[in-house]
């Protein structure tokens, strides 16, 4: 797989590669995979980064577990993770074993997942968003909220893929 890379100022920026789901493979072991190889190309150390979880449940269905496995899997690895959801109050994520916020802010997280759609993380928020977040911030986006090179020129490596 052939790997981009974007000018961002006076440094490159690598754009990762679009992950792929082999058969047998649960994609959300593979979200935290490419969250934790991210965080790494990024230059963070998973055990001391932290990342917030944006959408808790599926708007459709409201099943929570593909993301309670996110959770528990980055957990695993050591990577703090908060949740937020805009469509949801404390009652309906208290399954969920995470801290809640109850408004967004994205400031000193080192990463987001988009796992539904957030009208504050899309690519005419990444302005913004590089703003709040930590230097070398990343995004795995599993909504196509994020255009990957337009994110790179804003020094913000994201990953995006259709992957739950």
């Amino acid at each position: 797989m052939s790997q981009d890379h974007t000018q961002s100022g006076s440094e490159t920026v690598e754009e990762v590669p679009r992950p792929t789901i082999s058969s047998g493979e649960s994609p959300t072991s593979n979200v935290t995979a490419v969250t934790v190889n991210t965080l790494a190309r990024a230059g963070k150390h998973p055990a001391s980064s932290r990342v917030l979880v944006v959408g808790l449940r599926d708007p459709d269905t409201g099943n929570d577990a593909h993301v309670r496995t996110i959770v528990e899997c980055l957990d695993k690895e050591g990577v703090e993770v908060v949740g937020y959801d805009r469509r949801l109050d404390a009652e309906a994520t208290a399954s969920l074993d995470v801290e809640i916020q109850d408004s967004l802010s994205l400031d000193d997280f080192d990463g987001v997942i988009l796992t539904t759609p957030d009208p504050a993380c899309t690519t005419d928020e990444l302005d913004s968003m590089a703003t709040a977040l930590c230097g070398h911030p990343i995004v795995v986006d599993l909504t196509g909220s994020i255009d990957v090179r337009a994110a790179a020129e804003h020094g913000i490596t994201a990953v995006s893929y259709w992957g739950v």
